[in-house]
């Protein structure tokens, strides 16, 4: 094997080496591409893998010049100043406000309004903004939001109603039902709950009052039957209720202020007349009773206003409008009277001649409450048993007149009646006659005595004849009652009769038996009553001082 050669320290010593200038060129070179490389990845933004050079020398590896390369560096993001914001309107003027909103034309202009209350923070000023737009359009969606708008329940949100709702004074949560079915704001809801706070007192007052006293009850029964009958559910008509048991219905029309006014004058005008003449009744015709009833009676009147809705009302009913000039009738099937009035001042010729037209219709309505053949266990008018009774104690019992101081008094000689003594003879139905006519047998009995006659001579006789037979039966009560000499003197002996015929055993027989000889006696019984009738229209009897002396006098 070859031995490695020895090199010997100090035989020879090797020349210096020359220094050569080529590192700092080196340096200078590979610090260019360095900061070539740092440009490159700042323009590129960094973050590319370094490509591997065609001989594959890095393959597999890291790049040196991509490893060695500084972190790219973000550009700082420049800042942008916002724009200033817009300043905020002026607010706007809660006067101005307030008169723009009453003339807004529409529910656009209205709401533009509206939205700029909104801005004063003013509860108040924006809700009649509000609610003005939902005048304008109860649909607009905004205003309904605004102001709570919805439906009212009532027997949610009315504390009572539900249990007033089965009892006749429901008649009274009528408006209240009406005013639900509309939608409304929320002050709208408020304002109809506070009206039933105050209503609601009154109602329940009512129905307690109705417990004590039928007579309310009834009343309201009856008004709350006639919102389902035809012509009754149209009628407009306030209640006077200041004389039990009469009921008026007074039709009225116009203003609430006319309304109202109509309804006073009814009540100031037929109250006092109600109190003299429901007095006579039960001091006078109520103990000739076989039997009082026991419980509260009931009356309705129905007043309209004028003789065309009288004769609507008649139409409407049965098909027949009825006679001209016809004041008042009594509809016992119904158990109701009905009369109507455009004159009600007391004092004037109108009105007296239709206060006792009514007063002559409510003595119908009593007798009908009061005649009984059974002793009290059925009542009705029918149980009468001649027209002359019937007509003659219902005109007679209606003449109250009032007095110069006011006061209204029972007067049967100051009738109108007098007066008709000395028409046609032969359109009279003689007493005689009269006394055996049966109940309601006047009109066939007044068609036979006017049968030549046709049209409206014979229509119009027909009316003279029923109306002077009324004047005839009550003066003919009037001369029984009146005392001797110049009266029959035979008050007690009619009340005999007249109980008689409440109780339903009156007749001619029965008149006979009451008044012994009277039908005998000379002078003719027709010239009698003629004769006082006269007497008294003349002057020549004074039946004010007559009566009283008597304990008869007026009441």
């Amino acid at each position: 094997m070859p031995t490695p050669r020895t090199v010997r320290r100090g035989s020879a010593r090797q020349a210096p080496k020359k220094k050569s200038n080529q590192g700092p060129l080196l340096m200078a070179a590979g610090g260019g591409v360095v900061l070539i490389v740092l440009l490159i990845v700042l323009l590129k933004g960094g973050g590319d893998e370094p490509t591997p050079d065609a001989g594959g020398a890095n393959a597999g590896g890291t790049n040196a010049a991509a490893t060695n390369a500084p972190a790219p560096v973000t550009p700082p993001t420049p800042v942008v100043e916002a724009p200033p914001a817009p300043k905020e309107p002026p607010l706007p003027n809660a006067a101005t406000l307030k008169k723009k909103i009453k003339t807004a034309a529409n529910a656009v202009e209205a709401a533009t309004l509206a939205r700029e209350a909104d801005r004063l923070k003013d509860a108040k000023l924006s809700e009649e903004c509000w609610t003005r737009v939902f005048e304008l359009d109860a649909d607009h969606e905004e205003a309904k939001k605004k102001l709570d708008v919805r439906q009212l329940r009532p027997g949610d949100d009315l504390p009572g109603f539900s249990a007033l709702a089965g009892t006749p004074q429901q008649l009274h949560l009528q408006h209240f039902r009406d005013a639900a079915r509309a939608e409304l704001t929320k002050s709208a809801r408020a304002a109809l709950i506070a009206e039933w706070e105050v209503a609601r007192k009154e109602i329940e007052a009512r129905a307690a009052k109705a417990k004590t006293e039928p007579f309310y009850g009834l009343v309201d029964q009856l008004r709350l039957e006639l919102m389902e009958k035809p012509f009754f559910k149209e009628l407009q008509y306030e209640m006077v209720e200041s004389k039990p048991p009469y009921a008026l219905f007074v039709e009225v029309s116009g203003t609430p202020e006319e309304r109202a006014a109509r309804k006073k004058a009814v009540e100031d005008g037929y109250t006092p007349y109600l109190e003299a003449y429901d007095q006579k009744i039960r001091d006078y015709l109520v103990p000739l009773a076989p039997k009082p009833p026991e419980t509260s009676l009931f009356l309705p009147v129905f007043v309209f206003l004028n003789e065309q809705r009288y004769r609507d009302y008649q139409m409407a009913d049965r098909g027949d409008p009825g006679s001209p000039g016809m004041r008042a009738h009594y509809e016992p099937w119904k158990k109701q009277s009905f009369t109507w009035s455009t004159v009600i001042k007391p004092g004037l010729g109108a009105f007296e001649s239709g206060i006792q037209t009514l007063m002559h219709e409510l003595t119908h309505a009593w007798v009908d409450q009061l005649a009984s053949k059974d002793g009290g266990e059925s009542r009705a008018i029918g149980v009468l048993a001649t027209h002359w009774f019937s007509e003659g104690i219902a005109e007679y019992l209606s003449f109250h007149f009032r007095e110069f101081d006011k006061s209204i008094r029972f007067q049967p000689w100051r009738s109108g009646r007098l007066a008709e003594t000395g028409r046609q003879a032969d359109w009279r139905v003689g007493l005689q006659r009269a006394l055996g006519l049966r109940l309601h047998g006047l009109d066939g009995l007044a068609a036979g005595m006017v049968s030549n006659l046709e049209g409206e001579r014979r229509q119009g006789a027909m009316v003279s004849i029923s109306s002077g037979f009324y004047a005839d039966m009550s003066n003919f009560i009037l001369w029984l009652n009146f005392p001797a000499p110049n009266g029959a003197g035979r008050a007690a002996e009619f009340e005999a009769y007249a109980r008689a015929e409440l109780a339903g055993e009156g007749g001619e027989a029965t008149f006979k038996r009451c008044f012994p000889g009277l039908l005998e006696e000379s002078g003719g019984l027709d010239a009698k009553v003629d004769e006082f009738v006269l007497k008294i229209a003349s002057g020549k009897i004074n039946p004010y001082k007559e009566m009283n002396a008597a304990g008869k006098g007026g009441s």
